[in-house]
């Protein structure tokens, strides 16, 4: 049962992740408008997006010093500076420029996702655990649909899709409330702070195998999901000639879709079990992706493709925070992000490269479906069931099922 404080916690941490599901929304939806602003091609885009990725590998940084000294410090620094990275990326002139600014957004934006998912893991109770990280997901999502809202009126405007970023310098109010309102968790509170954030340990015997198989999950599915809904607006405006409008109601459904994807994923998770959520999640959202790069049924695939990936991220997400212990819970979750985010940077670059190939990003970006069916493999044949089981107990587990 959450209790008022529990609710208190996962407001908290949901207005702070939200601004994550906004930014990263603008580049899918304004990818046209910014590659005809700043002079950059298809294939440049590509690369483009899969170079800002990489910003995503320095947040294993602030996984190690949220476990030294404790979760709540490092998470307010990370707000304040993706918000200015955010900010500064709207008057950014240059090709360079952009990749600069989004690539310190991202290391920062990636860091508050993670240690807001150790908290809520921390903090909530064994058989909710699933349930408040997919809330957190919904809540990101729900970001996804207010960049949709405002992306017309804001391109139509003087500032296009520059104002989007300008938008993002609210998060500093986040920050003020929250210096009085977020405690540290009790967990951080009773480790062997000299043992915390120790990288090698997570190689230890018991660890590394866990290590390496959530991590390598992670990055399959990554490789399908980031360039499949990196270049949706793409496909829609390029190959369809959707207006601004259209394109708006086509992020607008993805981010419903996937703001109950997460509900979903955390509910399912906690009620039936890890491994059924995830591995029913990652098909429907393999064979989603398939369906809009193939079809011109754009709006009914992409429903499919984001609700499913939002279930799978949710249970993988969790996996990655409850199977390890408290003094190397952030440390792990920040290195298992950064090992998929380079499934995500490897998706995008093979769009990059397959676009010259092939002719096109489609026929790519619908063969890249392929990682979600690995990771679903995966996860069928080698991950424990964790489902409400207390986190001290979760550690001795063995990885096979």
């Amino acid at each position: 049962m959450l209790t008022k404080d529990h609710r208190r916690l996962l407001i908290l941490l949901g207005a702070a992740t939200l601004f994550d599901g906004y930014d990263r929304s603008i580049v899918t939806l304004a990818l046209p408008y910014i590659g005809k602003d700043l002079g950059a091609s298809e294939a440049t885009l590509g690369f483009s997006l899969s170079l800002i990725r990489i910003g995503a590998f320095v947040a294993g940084i602030c996984g190690i010093l949220a476990d030294r000294f404790g979760r709540r410090g490092v998470l307010l620094a990370t707000v304040v500076a993706y918000t200015v990275a955010t900010v500064a990326t709207g008057v950014s002139r240059t090709i360079p420029e952009f990749i600069l600014c989004q690539f310190v957004a991202t290391i920062f934006l990636t860091a508050e996702v993670v240690l807001a998912n150790v908290v809520i893991a921390e903090e909530f109770p064994a058989e909710a655990r699933a349930t408040g990280i997919g809330v957190l997901g919904a809540v990101g999502a729900i970001g996804s649909s207010c960049a949709a809202v405002i992306f017309p009126w804001l391109q139509a405007s003087q500032f296009g899709w520059r104002g989007l970023y300008l938008v993002g310098a609210v998060p500093l109010v986040i920050v003020a409330v929250a210096r009085r309102s977020l405690g540290e968790t009790g967990r951080w509170q009773r480790i062997d702070r000299s043992r915390a954030g120790r990288l090698r340990d997570l190689l230890r015997p018991g660890l590394r195998g866990r290590f390496a198989l959530v991590a390598c999950v992670l990055a399959a599915a990554m490789m399908t999901e980031v360039p499949g809904f990196n270049f949706a607006s793409y496909r829609a405006t390029n190959t369809f000639g959707w207006s601004p409008g259209a394109v708006s109601l086509l992020v607008i459904t993805a981010s419903l879709s996937g703001f109950f994807g997460w509900l979903i994923g955390g509910r399912i998770s906690d009620r039936l079990g890890r491994r059924l959520a995830a591995s029913a999640g990652l098909i429907a959202g393999g064979a989603g992706q398939i369906a809009f790069y193939t079809t011109p049924w754009l709006l009914p695939a992409i429903a499919v493709a984001i609700c499913g990936n939002a279930t799978a991220m949710t249970v993988i997400y969790t996996y990655s925070t409850e199977l390890f212990p408290t003094e190397l819970r952030a440390t792990a979750r920040a290195w298992i992000g950064y090992i998929g985010v380079t499934g995500g940077t490897a998706g995008l670059a093979l769009v990059g490269a397959g676009t010259r190939l092939l002719g096109g990003s489609a026929p790519v970006l619908a063969a890249l479906a392929a990682g979600n069916f690995l990771a679903a493999t995966a996860i069928l044949a080698s991950l424990p069931e964790t489902r409400a089981k207390d986190l001290d107990l979760i550690a001795t587990l063995p990885t096979e099922p």
